[in-house]
């Protein structure tokens, strides 16, 4: 049984979940709260930043879902986005803890600020990339 079928739309609870997001939106509250040094020690630099030398693993990427995840959050459901909404980021942008909902420091703050972390990247998985693009420059 589909979700729409379960649970039919509710206008009082669409309102509810507006209020809820232009609450965040207000807030700030994902770009404000206190961000976290990354286990690692590094830096997030950006898909782009990575595709410079993996350039195949780049493009395939591109043509993902992954890469459209910001886009995703954007339409949201019930047409209420969701860019502002730390839970939501935490999966669809880079340099969050998604298990924690937390912001690492060089994390995605907002689409002015990082853009260059808008959807899920490489970094996601393979951690922040600064200290790999160093050796790999200083090798230069």
């Amino acid at each position: 049984m589909s979700p729409k079928a379960r649970f039919p739309e509710s206008k009082p609870m669409i309102a509810h979940m507006k209020f809820y997001q232009d609450l965040l939106q207000d807030s700030k509250l994902a770009e404000s709260e206190p961000a976290l040094k990354h286990p690692k020690g590094a830096d997030f630099v950006g898909a782009e930043k990575c595709g410079e030398c993996h350039k195949k693993a780049f493009a395939k990427w591109k043509e993902t879902g992954h890469a459209q995840g910001f886009e995703s959050l954007k339409k949201g459901r019930l047409g209420l986005s969701r860019i502002y909404d730390p839970e939501c980021l935490a999966c669809h942008v880079t340099g969050w803890n998604p298990q924690d909902v937390v912001r690492y420091e060089t994390g995605y703050e907002n689409p002015l600020k990082s853009a260059h972390l808008l959807g899920n990247q490489c970094e996601n998985c393979h951690g922040p990339g600064s200290k790999h693009i160093a050796l790999i420059e200083a090798d230069k």
